[in-house]
């Protein structure tokens, strides 16, 4: 999912990343965290979300260079389009266990089942500076807990959704959902617009894939064992070709 207008600003970034593969009528999708450090120009601490800056050839280059992932397909969604496509659906209903909050991505949530319009959605799955209401008190969690929040409530988010068009009968919902999307979603060259609606058409099987913090500002991660392992038993991690590693102008990665 490309990063925000913010963000855009200074560069697309990919703000969410899953990798997806149809295993007979399962469509089995991970989250990969988006701080995990890829090589780039000789940098080692380079992270993942920042190679959108340089376009989908770049972020499945290092996919493939630094994680081992071959990417065959490539779809991008930008942030409007996901708000458009919650709010065409009605919004999706979310249970939240606390209250939580996030200033900084303007999220504010009661505790409960509650219907999030696209906004909401958005916040909920952008968020990681959480603070939850526990014993009549605002926590804040930590940045290791707050990484993996944010995997989790993009899982719901996604789940939700999905079982929402799953249920939809109404053709007009249908179609609006498809018209909300339809200017904020690319696909690579090799790919058509049949496969995109095939994988709604499936049972969705959900991973997060594991990695722990390697820095001090808890900025930057690396997959742990675990993940590298969860990437073999999920299908991913397959031989892929190297790419050439593209030369570029420079860019301020800090931030």
């Amino acid at each position: 999912m490309q990063s925000d207008e913010d963000e855009q600003a200074q560069g697309e970034r990919a703000d969410l990343i899953f990798l997806a593969r149809k295993a007979g009528d399962k469509l089995i999708l991970a989250a990969l965290p988006r701080d995990i450090d890829v090589n780039y120009q000789n940098n080692p601490s380079t992270r993942l979300t920042l190679m959108l800056v340089f376009g989908p050839t770049r972020l499945n280059a290092s996919l493939c260079n630094d994680i081992g992932v071959p990417a065959n397909h490539y779809m991008q969604i930008d942030m409007s389009g996901f708000v458009k496509l919650t709010d065409a659906l009605g919004g999706v209903e979310i249970n939240v266990t606390h209250p939580i909050r996030d200033r900084d991505a303007k999220l504010n949530l009661k505790s409960g089942k509650q219907n999030l319009n696209g906004r909401q959605l958005l916040a909920f799955v952008r968020a990681r500076s959480y603070q939850e209401f526990i014993d009549g008190k605002w926590k804040t969690v930590s940045a290791e807990k707050g990484a993996n929040m944010r995997m989790e409530h993009a899982k719901m988010a996604i789940h939700e959704i999905e079982d929402k068009l799953n249920r939809t009968k109404n053709p007009l919902i249908w179609r609006k959902a498809a018209w909300s999307v339809a200017h904020g979603i690319k696909i690579d060259e090799n790919s058509s617009w049949s496969q995109v609606l095939a994988l709604v058409n499936g049972n969705l099987e959900f991973h997060t894939i594991d990695s722990e913090i390697v820095s001090s500002d808890k900025l930057h991660r690396k997959l742990s064992p675990k993940g590298e392992q969860q990437l073999r038993d999920l299908g991913f991690k397959k031989p892929c070709k190297l790419y050439h590693r593209e030369t570029t102008t420079e860019f301020n990665f800090e931030g």
